[in-house]
């Protein structure tokens, strides 16, 4: 039997997800190598929010990958076995940061090159790098705050998988004006 659930998306298998993946890992951590305040939960951010927005904006997200609600956010599903497989393969290693009165922050130092050009358009590394740019000053906690919007919300179980069609929901006050233009429309349509 189906439910609306089904229907959703949670992954474009065709998009070659894990690679891509990979590759922003490696891109993304390079571009943050001076960022005072980078680790995994900013990475975790910076990829959702790549990959959300652009499919909002686009239709299709960056890579495809599954993601899943945690407590300090949103991250990828596969995120623990790609960045493992990646330190064995030494395309990577991470060190470990100490902060007193905080958690430790894990951040991860590129070993190896991305290869965006096999990858991803101009549009979408521009795009990823606008999302470094924003989150950029922004601590772990700030960036974990500020993904805990509508979509996060609405997925309230640890691990649940998050449809990319959240990136839909807005996270705007319901206003006067849309309660009248939705009766309105409750009218026209008969609902």
């Amino acid at each position: 039997m189906d439910t609306q659930k089904d229907k959703l998306t949670y992954e474009f298998p065709e998009l070659d997800g894990e690679a891509k993946l990979r590759e922003l890992i490696l891109y993304i951590s390079d571009k943050c190598v001076d960022a005072p305040k980078f680790g995994m939960t900013k990475l975790n951010k910076i990829l959702y929010f790549s990959d959300f927005l652009w499919y909002k904006q686009t239709g299709k997200p960056i890579t495809g990958i599954k993601y899943m609600r945690l407590l300090n956010g949103p991250a990828p599903q596969r995120m623990i076995p790609v960045r493992k497989q990646m330190a064995d393969n030494g395309d990577i290693f991470i060190i470990q940061k100490e902060f007193p009165n905080h958690p430790a922050q894990h951040r991860i130092i590129a070993q190896a090159k991305a290869n965006i050009n096999e990858y991803f358009t101009p549009g979408q590394i521009a795009w990823v790098d606008e999302v470094i740019r924003f989150l950029w000053d922004d601590s772990a906690d700030e960036t974990s705050k500020f993904s805990h919007g509508m979509a996060w919300k609405v997925y309230d179980i640890d691990r649940e998988l998050i449809p990319y069609e959240a990136a839909l929901l807005s996270d705007e006050r319901i206003t006067a004006s849309d309660i009248e233009r939705t009766e309105d429309l409750a009218k026209q349509y008969e609902w």
